[in-house]
């Protein structure tokens, strides 16, 4: 026994048409990613805050896992190159010697 559809139910079953816009969509999201870890892999090359070693495991890391991997290097490993190594703090106020020379500079300034 053949069971068939009437064509007015079949086309009430169907799904939207919606064009272009997911091929369209889903390829800008692939130029997108892929712009991304080109621009990942890159900047880990660049990155001169890693050492050799840890460069050497995040390349590795962001080239086999690719989008992935890229997204984990931008949360963690990327953002640290673009600190300061070291800052020097000077908390201790002008020595005494330092003071009267201060207020005479000021003194000039004011008057």
């Amino acid at each position: 026994m053949r069971w068939s559809m009437p064509m007015q139910v079949l086309a009430e079953v169907a799904p939207p048409d919606f064009g272009m816009f997911p091929v369209v969509l889903g390829s800008g999201l692939v130029v997108f990613w892929t712009v991304f870890w080109i621009w990942m892999l890159i900047d880990c090359a660049r990155n001169t805050a890693l050492d050799e070693t840890v460069k050497v495991v995040w390349l590795l890391v962001v080239l086999f896992l690719q989008s992935v991997g890229a997204f984990i290097y931008s949360s963690s490993a990327a953002t640290r190159h673009h600190l300061p190594r070291e800052i020097e703090v000077r908390i201790a106020p002008p020595s005494l010697a330092e003071q009267p020379a201060a207020h005479a500079a000021r003194g000039a300034i004011a008057g």
